[in-house]
């Protein structure tokens, strides 16, 4: 191994032995001085070694180690935390304090109406004895009832682990809470009393946001219908709203299922529209990055900083500095850094199904389309079929990538959302920014916003044909049995084979043309 395989793109070698440790400090224990122990002796041999080749493997095994503590860390709950409540101390209807920490969502269920939102506990009624109990609980109370982020309440009901909707696949809903630590969730019936002790007990900068995100609503609830509003709410605001299972199943049907929440698209046409009114107003371009990554961090924190959005934003970040400090940016170098970044304040994102799909997409667009767009360059003849060719590279690209993990955790296969990114992806690009459009008409021009609200009517009814006739596509999706980790790890060796064979083809291809350019 030569010296340009330990000093280029280390940030890639960093997060992959950090995700490694991560992964195996999931599967093995230690103690905490056998840790420290080898950390220390890991650092010693990184400096004493004078061979650059040997001190940086010892370093890249140092992150390995450091992977395992950050997780270890993470899954050591603090004593008093309500997880570990035993079977008899949460039996029957108990009561809880604690205060609201997200937005309170109401919902449709089977039952009617829900209202939804995450507590972080205080104290915990121990038959009669009030005990002191820290940890979050996903509550549910069934009726609209009003409380609202930062409000400290006092709620009677009944603790339960998560309800597993599906045991299609490897996605476990119990899993996905834990990850977000949660371990319980807390049901209210309709006819239990909810008592507010105090309000404003939150972080004020968050509950600032909660009230814009609140009035921002409202603009598109005057404007639009209730599907039309769930569907820009998710694509620009954020959250989870109500959309109807229909809907929600022809995107899963097509494989784009991710667009109808925040994504790394999303965040690029912010960026891109920041960056448009920065350039109109005359800024320098510095001042155009530095205020583009200042309004992306304040997006994330007004989102209410979902993990997806978490994300993409880290990812934009990084990408926006490499751009501030004039240095070629290298794009796997930089996603990377993002990954090292989320992993390190939350170690258990490695094992969320959005970093695998988000990260893997990404990796598998840079590494697969130029060699896939090589294959189809000669084909690739004007400016129109030249941008149709590099659209479905891209979109074959990211599906090859993500292909076995969609496999593992929900055992279905779409072949049709190589094709249906193709014309989606710009439709949701377009009313990502003629929501945008219609928020801030209706905050300070309100006669253009119903004119703004028309082109979201049209475009989205436009969006959903298209949805409409790839879901009917014979073919276009199908069901699978389960999908083992083995079969993974053989899928992407098969792959990286061929890509690699083809790479290597190529490029004998390209010298011999060479050559015989050279020879005539």
């Amino acid at each position: 191994m030569t010296q340009k395989l330990y000093i280029h793109r280390p940030c890639v070698w960093i997060a992959v032995c950090f995700g490694l440790g991560i992964w195996s400090g999931t599967m093995a224990h230690f103690h905490w001085p056998v840790v420290v122990m080898v950390c220390g002796l890991l650092c010693c041999f990184g400096f004493l070694f004078r061979s650059f080749r040997w001190s940086s493997f010892f370093i890249y095994l140092l992150f390995i180690v450091l992977g395992f503590v950050f997780v270890s860390n993470a899954q050591t709950l603090p004593s008093g935390h309500v997880a570990d409540l035993s079977y008899e101390e949460r039996r029957g209807q108990i009561a809880i304090e604690g205060v609201v920490v997200s937005e309170t969502i109401i919902r449709q269920s089977t039952h009617g109406v829900k209202t939804v939102f995450e507590m972080s506990v205080e104290r915990v009624d121990m038959r009669g004895v009030w005990q002191k109990r820290r940890g979050k609980v996903l509550v549910n109370i069934f009726r609209n009832q009003q409380v609202q982020y930062g409000d400290r309440i006092r709620l009677n009901g009944r603790l339960h682990k998560p309800f597993e909707g599906s045991s299609l696949g490897h996605f476990s809903y119990e899993n996905f809470l834990k990850r977000n630590s949660i371990y319980w969730i807390f049901s209210v019936k309709k006819s239990l009393p909810v008592e507010v002790l105090a309000h404003g007990q939150g972080w004020l900068v968050q509950a600032g946001m909660f009230r814009i995100r609140q009035s921002l609503q409202k603009i598109l609830d005057e404007h639009l219908t209730g599907f039309e509003a769930g569907v820009i709410q998710s694509l620009v605001l954020g959250g989870k709203y109500y959309i109807p299972d229909r809907t929600r199943e022809l995107f899963v049907q097509t494989g784009t299922a991710h667009i109808l929440a925040i994504s790394g698209m999303n965040v690029a046409s912010m960026a891109f529209l920041v960056f448009l009114a920065l350039n109109v107003l005359r800024f320098s371009r510095r001042w155009q990055i530095i205020l583009t990554i200042v309004f992306l961090i304040i997006y994330c924190l007004f989102t209410g900083s979902n993990p997806s959005v978490v994300r993409a934003v880290i990812m934009a970040v990084v990408m926006l500095g490499g751009l501030l400090l004039e240095k070629e940016a290298d794009t796997l170098n930089s996603l990377g850094l993002s990954a090292i970044i989320i992993l390190v304040s939350d170690p258990l994102s490695l094992f969320d199904i959005g970093f695998q799909l988000s990260f893997g997409g990404v990796v598998s667009i840079i590494y697969f389309y130029p060699k896939i767009y090589r294959l189809v360059e000669p084909w690739a003849k004007g400016r129109i079929r030249i941008f149709l060719w590099q659209a479905l590279c891209v979109s074959l690209a990211a599906w090859l990538g993500v292909l076995p993990f969609i496999g593992y955790y929900f055992q279905v296969i779409t072949p049709v959302s190589i094709f249906a990114n193709i014309p989606i992806i710009p439709f949701v690009s377009i009313l990502f920014m003629l929501g945008v459009i219609l928020i801030l008409t209706g905050l300070f021009l309100p006669t253009f916003a119903y004119l703004c609200a028309a082109c979201i009517k049209v475009v989205l009814f436009g969006l959903m044909m298209i949805v409409e006739v790839f879901s009917r596509t014979p073919f276009g999706f199908f069901y699978i049995r389960e999908v083992t980790i083995q079969v993974m790890i053989i899928y992407y060796i098969v792959i990286g084979l061929i890509f690699f064979r083809l790479s290597y083809i190529n490029t004998n291809a390209n010298e011999a043309d060479k050559h015989l350019h050279y020879l005539s």
